[in-house]
Formats: structure tokens, sequence, C-alpha cells
């Protein structure tokens, strides 16, 4: 198998040499950027690393400055700004997860920090990064076999000649310390940053308070002529308690909206979550030609967890709650868990222009590895309670010991990809393919011993259409994507059965057009299929019929008018099971994806106040079922944010305090329906903070 890797990686590079040599001399090369405090997407690093106005695909991009604008401090705050994308099982205290185009990311493939996959099961850090990017929809060329929904990638921020530090507070007297410096020597290519940050986490819900201590280093060594190395890690210890979900009462109706401020099962010997993450890399960029580059980099992540919960979960022998609200209590504890990822990649690019023909092409090789270590957890009964009594019942803990922690989970991916755009005029087409090798194997966390085994080998192409036009482009695509088939979940009549491989097929058209100031508007139509695994009334888990995807999405992102920034999306999705063979299933919707979401943040100068501001958001999101079979729903909700900021010259440095209301209305609602669980939205919580950059 590895000489026939080699072999094929060879004939890849060999069909590509011709574009790198070229037979005309190559026109000039234009440098961009993005203005300074632009919320404007420039390029990506996903999908080539072309400009987003070219890349034929919908993506979501914040920038630094809309990173900083909005506050926030985790993916799941930020990606609830955006319309495209929706939680999926992301409770407060715990690692959190997004779905999109109705898709949860794989947690083991789905997230990236420059390109190379990171764990999912951690909260990255934002105090170090330029820019977050989401790839809407099938990402099968940037990550193997991962889910349909996308991909999501964290930019770190290179070094650069900056230091501030900024300090902050919030409604319930928590505290926020964080600190960014740097430096570049003469050459622009070499320095260092650092980044460090504390926080003392008092969210709005009782019980919840927690720390994070965050550090990373940055540096980049420009070594020799057009080469650089480039080295980076990261360093996050959260510990904070864990705000699990109510259940339906019955396994049939919505629980009555609850205080979102209440801990549900609280106990005063619950243990907090801890997350003890480390994101490490190191990457080479050389340019071998003017025409021809080499990238060769690898990274290593990892995630170590002690999880702990009073965890309320079911009644007697139901799987929900019962019908007059009661639930049991269980001792929840899994210690020493531990994840890992690491991921290498070597790759050429090339660009040219043969007979009128500008070619810009890349190839390479990637290795993946996953591993996952879990001990066979105590979950003790401990006692029982009710969501309507008013003063929470007090139950003893487990007396039994921590289980060891052993490998369940071996997973490794070995890829062969090639991409190439050729444009002619207006024109742009563009083709790639990676042959993808995934092997998994899952073990007994009690024993040791295999119980299941999964194998893949696709070749998942791409393909795309492009036709620009000044600041404007309009493209067609489709791509195919690779899924590890579902294993049969313990309870089920099937429990360990592994499923086959899903390949899911998406086809995309859209349009993208830079108007005004630097606003980059975008719209997309698109529909995914993959093959439906669910819990069928036979009590097996079988993979039979499929999900059908159609949407329609719009966006706009950057400068609006002169001192207006604005992040705004919509999306309709009708996300539709069929050939299930379930009739209560075929032509429901896909549980916990809304048909309507909508969002729109904008911030605005206040041209009477020199550095002063406002900023304002609104979030929208439809009902969306709870079960497969289409009932109950959680009902539609809307939220509003708010905020001020000012800004001015203190000596030689500059001083800004920035002031920040989310849920300005207190509204009460069910945001999430993820895995038999329901999660309410955060009531109203506010943020002041001040940052000097010297």
């Amino acid at each position: 198998m590895e000489t026939k890797t080699a072999s094929v990686l060879a004939a890849v590079l060999i069909l590509g040499a011709p574009f790198a040599r070229g037979e005309e001399p190559l026109p000039p090369v234009v440098v961009t950027a993005a203005r300074e405090g632009s919320w404007e997407p420039d390029a990506l690093q996903l999908g080539g690393g072309d400009p987003v106005l070219r890349v034929p695909a919908s993506v979501t991009v914040f920038t630094r400055a809309a990173l900083g604008a909005q506050g926030q401090r985790t993916l799941a705050d930020l990606t609830r700004r955006d319309a495209l994308a929706a939680d999926a099982y992301a409770p407060v205290g715990y690692y959190q997860n997004v779905s999109l185009r109705g898709f949860p990311l794989d947690p083991g493939t789905g997230y990236k920090i420059d390109g190379l996959t990171v764990v999912g099961e951690q909260a990255v850090a934002l105090e170090n990064k330029s820019r977050l990017e989401v790839w809407n929809g099938a990402a099968g060329m940037e990550a193997g076999a991962t889910s349909p929904g996308g991909a999501v990638n964290y930019a770190v921020a290179r070094p650069a000649p900056v230091r501030s530090l900024t300090l902050g507070t919030d409604a319930r007297g928590g505290s926020y310390a964080a600190l960014d410096a740097g430096f570049v020597l003469s050459d622009g290519r070499t320095g260092l940053r650092v980044n460090a940050a504390h926080e003392d986490l008092r969210p709005p819900v009782r019980h919840a308070e927690g720390r994070r201590n965050f550090a990373s280093l940055a540096a980049d060594w420009g070594f020799a002529r057009g080469a650089t190395l480039r080295a980076d890690a990261e360093y996050q210890r959260r510990v904070q308690d864990s705000v699990p979900g109510y259940q339906l009462l019955g396994g049939t109706a919505l629980p009555p909206l609850p205080d979102p401020s209440r801990l549900l099962g609280w106990q005063p010997w619950t243990r907090p979550v801890a997350i003890n993450s480390l994101n490490a890399s190191l990457a080479v960029d050389a340019a071998l030609t003017p025409s021809l580059s080499l990238r060769a980099a690898a990274g290593r992540s990892e995630a170590r967890i002690d999880d702990n919960i009073a965890f309320p979960y079911g009644c007697g022998s139901l799987s929900t709650f019962c019908a007059d609200g009661s639930y049991e209590i269980y001792d929840f504890r899994s210690s020493g868990e531990r994840r890992r990822a690491d991921d290498a990649v070597l790759s050429l690019t090339g660009k040219g222009r043969t007979r009128g023909v500008a070619q810009r092409w890349s190839a390479g090789v990637e290795y993946f590895a996953r591993a996952v270590d879990m001990s066979s957890w105590i979950y003790d009964p401990a006692g029982s309670d009710n969501i309507f009594n008013p003063d929470p019942a007090v139950v003893p803990p487990s007396t039994a010991g921590a289980p060891v922690a052993r490998r369940v989970l071996d997973h490794r991916q070995r890829s062969l990809f090639a991409r190439d755009a050729a444009t002619l005029g207006r024109w742009t087409l563009r083709a790639g393919a990676r042959l993808t090798l995934a092997r998994e194997t899952v073990f007994d966390a009690g024993t040791g011993a295999e119980t299941a085994r999964r194998r893949a080998t696709r070749v998942l192409p791409e393909a795309a259409v492009v036709y620009a036009w000044k600041a404007s482009s309009a493209y067609a695509s489709y791509a195919e994507g690779l899924e590890l088939g579902g294993v049969a979940p313990a309870g089920s009549g099937n429990a360990q059965a592994v499923m086959p491989a899903r390949v899911a097929r998406q086809a995309e058209a859209g349009v993208k057009a830079r108007v005004g100031r630097g606003l980059l508007l975008g719209a997309a139509l698109f529909r995914a299929v993959k093959p439906y695994e669910f819990l069928d009334a036979a009590n097996d888990w079988v993979q039979r019929g499929r999900e059908v995807h159609d949407g329609l999405e719009l966006s706009a992102a950057g400068r609006a008018a002169r001192g207006v920034n604005l992040h705004a999306s919509a999306a309709y999705l009708s996300a539709v099971q069929r050939g299930t063979g379930e009739p209560g299933y075929d032509g429901q919707a896909v549980p916990n994806v809304p048909r309507v979401q909508a969002a729109v943040f904008a911030d605005a100068d206040l041209p009477w106040w020199p550095g002063a501001g406002l900023f304002a958001g609104w979030r929208f999101s439809s009902s969306k079922a709870v079960l497969p079979s289409g009932g109950p729903r959680l009902p539609s909700w809307q939220v509003f944010d708010a905020g001020a900021r000012w800004s001015r010259p203190v000596g030689r440095a500059r001083l800004s305090l920035r002031l920040a209301v989310d849920n300005l209305f207190d509204a009460r609602y069910w945001r999430d329906a993820s895995q038999q669980y329901l999660f309410t939205g955060l009531p109203r919580d506010g943020r002041l903070t001040a940052t000097l950059e010297f």
C-alpha cells in the first residue's frame, strides 16, 4: 500500500509540473489586504488560499476586527451571530459543537487551526486568532472523511509589533485579563508573538462558575530567501461546572420554559468539568521558484478531560423525564479522557500560463491520526427530583472509585489530493480530487477488547465553474464527501453494530459581489443528500433512506457605509427524511434544524463624537422538530443585543472601552434540541472591557 501511495503521488506531481514551467511570462502579482478595522473577508486558508470573492463555495469569515467588535470568546458565541450555523449540543461549561447546513460537524475531523485538524472536544481560545473561517457544505477536499456540513478553521495571528492589555468584568462580578505582545525584526519575516489570558467565568447560570487560563506563542523565522519557518503552540485549562439539558415530558411534550439561570439537578458534591488542551504545529513555506512553492506542516492537538456532572436523565425505565416532570439524578464521572489528533501535510503549489490559459494547481499528501482514551465511566443512580420542585433535592453521591481509562478509538486517514484552476478570460474551471483511505477501530472501554472495525476508501471529487466580472462572480459546483458509518448505541437491539460508510453529494450555485466601500454580498442555492441513520421502531440502529437538505443562503459582510460595519446572514433550509421505511418519519423534518434563521450585527461610528460608536445585533430562529417523527417542536425565537464603544489617545497609547449586553430584553426560549436534550437560551448578560494599546 505504501508503494502504491507513493506512485500515485508521484504521478499527480508529474502531471502538474508542466503548469509550473509555463510558456509565457507570468503576469505581475498584485498583493492586496483588507483595510485595517474592516469586517470584509479576504483570502481563505481553506479551499486553496483564494480570495473569498473567487471561492466557489459559501463561506463565513470573522476577521480580526469583527472578532474584537463582537467581544465573544468561544466558537458557539460567534456562530450564534451567523444564520448559516446552529448549535449542535453546546451546553455551557462543556466543549461546544455546531452544525452547518443542518449537519452536525464531526468533532474528530471538522475543526482546524491553520489548516491542520485539531481535537474538536475543546473550547478553542480566540485571543491569538486573526480570523475564523467557516466553510459551509461538503469539505471532502479540505478534510477527507468528515461531516458533510463543512469545516471550521481558526487562523493564528502572526508576529507583529503589537502591545495591548485588556481588562474586563461582567454583570455577576467575573473578571477577565488578556495580554497581546509581539515584535518583528527588520527583515519583516522574523518575529515573535505572545498571548495570555485569565478569566473568572461567571455565566448567568447559578452554580456554573469556573475559570480559564490560556497562553500561546507564535514564532516566524525567515531562514532563507523565500522560506519561512512557523511555529505555534497554545495551551488552555478550562474548569467549569457544566449545565445539563432538559428532556421531553413522557417522551412527547415540551417542559414549560424554566428559569434559564437555574442549573437543573445541581448537587453540593458536583465537581466541575476540567479540560486541558494543547495545540502545537510546525510549518515551512518555501518558494522553490517564482512559480512553484512548497509547504510542509505538522501538528499535534490534544485534550485531556475530567467530565463530572450530577446528571438529570430519564425516569425509571423511560429514557425521558416523566410526564409529571420527575427525573432521575445520576452521579456521572469520567476521569482521564484523552483525545489526540496528529496531522501532517506535504504539498506543492504551482502557477503558470499556457496558450493564454492561466493555471494554478496544488497537489500533495496528508496523514491524519486520531486516538481516544476513555474509561467505563461511573454512572450511578443517586436519587430523583422534579423540575417543578422549588427546593431541589439533595441526594448522596456514588462511592465508586474511578475506573482506568483505556484506548476506545483508533482512527487513521491517508490521503492524496490534487486541485487545478484554469482561467481563460472571465472563466475559471476548477477541478480536484482527494483519494482518502480511512480506517477506524473501536474498543470496549471496560475490557480493551476490539468491538468494531470500519474501513472506507473513496475518491472524493470536486468541480466548479466560476464566471468573474469587475468585483463580482457567479459559480456552480459539485462536491462529494465521505463520512464513516455510525456504531449502534448502547441500549439498541443491535448495539455495537457498524454501519457502512456514507457518501454525501452536494450541488451548489451562487453569486458574490463587492459593493460600495467594501461590502461583500453573497447568495447560494444548494442541495445536499446523504444516507440517513436512526433508531427504528424495532429499536435497531439502521442506515436506511436519506437526508435531503435544500437551502438558500444570503450573506453580507464588510463596510456598509462610511463608519458602519455589518455582518448579516439569512438561511432557508428544508431538511427532510425520505425513504426511511418508517411511516411516521418519511417527509418529516430532520430534528433540530430550523427552516429559517437570520442574524444581523452592525457597528456604527457616532459622527458627532470622535472615537465613539454603537453596535447592535438581532438573531432569529424559526421552530424546529425535536423528534424524527416531527413533534413536538421548539417554538421560534428572537433575541436582541446592544452595546457601545469609546476610544481615545492617552499619551502614546490608546484606550478603548466597550460595553456589551447580550439578550437585551431577557427573552426566554429553547435554543437547542440535541441528542435527546433541550437547552434554554441564556438570560440577559453584560460585559465591560477596557483595552490599552501601547
